[in-house]
């Protein structure tokens, strides 16, 4: 090594002890290893889970329900991550032909009664300012003028708009049950019947104590002859109403189509000894009575609603009705005269009167008031049934 190599590294060796940035192995010099820059905390974008929980709490006003029955409820981390991934995947919904299944419908399944797992709502996808057909925001409170201008869609027939609407309404505000109602009631009208569960199952979760759309469901079931399934959704609803006086005629109707009547008489008993002096309450109790066949409490509950209502010409020709069926003609008449002093025109009236007078033999005076009915009403069904019947007297044995 000459002199001047030997300056030389001296020279190196100096710097490096001064600047300490250089490490010596042997006879090379290698630079220290320069560790990646780690930014302040403050700096730092968070993926964590401080970052999906606020994003959670801001989708919480405004995200669509999910399945209440979820399949992975032993991951409610990832179930919410990706309820959050899905929701911000779109901002606006595509145009829903009527005839084809929305993809934001939650599955059910029928043979379970149980709500399937199904994937969250996707929120729509927002469509440029200009383009046509796109929805504006509502300019009044929250879900009230955009279901208007649903509704001014169905009647329009615009029914991809309608539906579009529909569901902003729901994400504009989800827990407005007309919103639901108004969707569902839409779809029943276009015949789909899958697409109108999957509604109501989404009121459910929205307002799971809310028990009117589990009688909505039990009634879209009936429809479609799953009477099994029908009942169990409506035994949810009146356990739920919790002696609510509205629930008694609702439910009493329903399992009255559905073919329960231990259940029916349950509830219209339930509502009239809750509510006696309410005329609609022992009208439909006794109508029950009367269909099966237990005229003796029948009577009592018509004879309670003349009492309430002494001159409602319903009332009586109820309770006339009633004796009549039971071969009581004379009383019968009693009811049809007291309600023909209110409605003196009435055709229907007075054609049950004649044939309580034909039923009990006096053919003239049953004559006499078809022969009125001919001339009070000319030309009218009402005359024609009339001059009918007159017919069946003549030929009378």
């Amino acid at each position: 090594m000459s002199k001047g190599q030997l300056i030389l590294m001296v020279l190196v060796l100096v710097i490096a002890a001064a600047a300490g940035s250089l490490i010596f192995m042997g006879d090379r010099l290698i630079p220290p290893a320069v560790p990646p820059e780690v930014k302040p905390a403050a700096d730092r974008p968070d993926t964590g889970s401080a970052a999906k929980n606020t994003v959670n709490q801001d989708l919480s006003d405004t995200a669509l329900p999910g399945p209440m029955n979820r399949a992975d409820t032993g991951n409610s981390n990832a179930s919410a991550d990706k309820a959050i991934t899905d929701s911000n995947a779109k901002t606006a919904t595509a145009p829903t032909k009527p005839q084809e299944k929305p993809t934001n419908i939650v599955a059910t399944d029928t043979k379970k009664n149980k709500p399937a797992p199904a994937p969250k709502p996707s929120a729509p996808v927002q469509k440029p300012a200009g383009n046509k057909g796109a929805v504006k925001p509502a300019a009044v409170s929250p879900g009230g003028g955009i279901l208007e201008e649903a509704g001014a869609a169905v009647k329009s027939g615009d029914y991809d708009k309608a539906f579009r609407l529909y569901e902003q309404a729901i994400r504009t505000d989800p827990k407005n049950p007309k919103a639901y109602q108004d969707l569902a009631v839409l779809q029943r009208q276009l015949g789909m019947l899958d697409e109108e569960v999957g509604t109501y199952q989404r009121w459910m979760q929205a307002m799971p104590d809310d028990p009117t759309s589990r009688y909505f469901m039990a009634e879209a079931y009936s429809r479609n002859g799953e009477f099994e399934t029908a009942k169990e959704w409506l035994d949810q609803f009146v356990t739920m109403s919790n002696g609510d006086p509205r629930s008694f005629p609702m439910a009493s109707s329903l399992y009255q189509r559905i073919g329960v009547p231990d259940a029916e008489q349950y509830m219209l008993e339930t509502w009239a000894r809750n509510d006696p002096k309410n005329p609609s309450a022992q009208i439909m109790l006794g109508d029950y009575y009367q269909r099966a066949g237990d005229f003796q409490n029948a009577e009592r509950a018509f004879q309670q609603v003349v009492n309430l209502k002494p001159n409602d010409p319903s009332a009586l020709s109820q309770l006339g009705n009633l004796y009549q069926q039971m071969g009581r003609h004379e009383e019968a008449i009693q009811q049809y005269e007291r309600a023909l002093q209110q409605k003196p025109d009435d055709s229907v009236l007075m054609s049950r009167m004649a044939s309580a007078y034909r039923d009990m033999g006096d053919i003239e005076s049953a004559r006499a008031i078809y022969e009125q009915i001919i001339a009070t009403k000319p030309g009218t069904p009402d005359a024609e049934l009339a001059a009918h019947n007159l017919e069946r007297l003549q030929v009378a044995p």
